[in-house]
């Protein structure tokens, strides 16, 4: 999968974290997120997060909700400032 993701890292908005103490920043931030045992809603954007070889989908829109989507399940967390 990084492999795949590594061709879109030109794109605008794209960010690439190489410090390893705001990746663990980012981790534990969606570990601590809720689990969510619902379907994902109808959202109207979409974002990505590549750490290693795993990717997790980040489901958003007008809500003040946002998810996170992986192959392990869902999560869900309120919007934070400092997560954008």
């Amino acid at each position: 999968m990084m492999t795949e993701r590594i061709e879109d890292l030109n794109e605008e908005g794209c960010v690439v974290l190489e410090d390893h103490e705001k990746i663990q920043e980012v981790v534990e931030f969606i570990n601590d997120a809720i689990d969510w045992e619902a379907k994902a809603p109808k959202v109207q954007k979409t974002g990505g997060i590549v750490i290693g070889e795993k990717t997790i989908n980040v489901l958003y829109g007008d809500d003040i909700e946002l998810y996170f989507q992986s192959e392990f399940g869902l999560k869900l967390m309120k919007a934070e400032p400092e997560f954008f």
